[in-house]
């Protein structure tokens, strides 16, 4: 298994797999209910038929995903601009040889300067190509997938911790 089928694996588990049990866990409770419609209350037919708290949950799952998405999108670009390292993290994930990076400076006019970055990739025959986009792509997922993990873990954490309080708030009224 190369690096960029390991990563690709890792990053679908990371980010489909919540999704996907989450959709699941909706079809599953639309199917076992015999009569939805008569618990309608709002004016939202559709989603009336689930419970409160799975579409709570997605809900959450739509606001955190593409959120997480935009972090890691946000941590690649910038962070790739300011400090290349940080998409060249992802570099050997989209090449099987070995990589590099190429920085050119460049003034487009006087007192102005820049840098460009470009990551190429060796085979084992020699042969350069540029993987530029690919690793952008790749760092983008690898810190979108880490964003994931942090977000579902406070949302655990602030649920578990609502619920630590709410019990707590039950014993003291008892």
């Amino acid at each position: 298994m190369d690096h960029l089928t390991f990563f690709l694996l890792v990053t679908a588990i990371t980010l489909v797999v919540p999704t996907t049990v989450l959709a699941i866990g909706l079809a599953r409770r639309a199917s076992g209910s015999a009569e939805p419609w008569r618990r309608l209350k709002r004016a939202h037919p559709a989603l009336s038929i689930f419970p409160r708290r799975v579409r709570k949950a997605a809900i959450a799952m739509a606001i955190v995903l593409p959120t997480c998405i935009f972090v890691g999108a946000m941590i690649a670009s910038v962070g790739g601009a300011f400090y290349p390292a940080v998409v060249e993290i992802a570099a050997p994930y989209v090449c099987n040889g070995t990589t590099g990076r190429l920085s050119q400076d460049y003034s487009y006019r006087p007192g102005q300067s820049g840098a460009a970055h470009n990551f190429q990739c060796t085979n084992a025959g020699g042969d350069r190509r540029d993987i530029t986009w690919p690793a952008f792509v790749a760092a983008t997922l690898f810190y979108s997938a880490i964003a994931l993990l942090l977000a579902l873990v406070l949302l655990g954490l602030k649920r578990a911790f609502l619920r630590s309080s709410f019990s707590s708030e039950q014993d003291r009224q008892a």
